[in-house]
């Protein structure tokens, strides 16, 4: 079985495939985690034009094939250093995301605080992270 999903992971067609569909999926998963910030800051603003619901449906199943296929792509990658795009990056969102936590629960008091501190704290735990890269847990690619 896992000689054919290999081989199938060869193919040239399937591969290029699996790239439009990674492609698109970013693409689709950008837009609507936009779209759904905006519905959340802005009641009534996206979703008077869009049904979320049908974009989630497309981000999930173009995401099913995009994780499937990207096997191995991060095997390769090396290792860099924070720069500065990366940490004025991790500042917006880190300031950014606890401000729209803090507008949305504000009514309940005091916890709003505690809420938004937490969230900051952990966007730029998860950026520092996910920009890091360890490897340390993946499985290493088929020689």
């Amino acid at each position: 079985m896992k000689q054919k999903l290999k081989a199938l992971n060869e193919n040239h067609y399937v591969k290029t495939a699996g790239e439009i569909a990674q492609q698109i999926f970013v693409v689709l998963l950008v837009t609507y985690l936009l779209l759904l910030l905006a519905e959340t800051v802005w009641e009534e603003s996206a979703s008077s034009v869009l049904n979320l619901n049908y974009l989630l449906i497309a981000v999930i199943v173009l995401g099913i094939p995009a994780v499937l296929t990207a096997s191995g792509k991060t095997a390769g990658r090396v290792k860099q250093s924070f720069g500065f795009k990366d940490i004025f990056l991790i500042a917006c969102a880190g300031s950014a995301g606890p401000v729209i936590v803090w507008y949305k629960t504000k009514d309940i008091g005091w916890p709003s605080y505690l809420m938004a501190i937490i969230s900051c704290a952990l966007i730029v735990i998860l950026s520092l992270l996910i920009l890091k890269g360890g490897d340390e847990g993946e499985d290493k690619p088929d020689k």
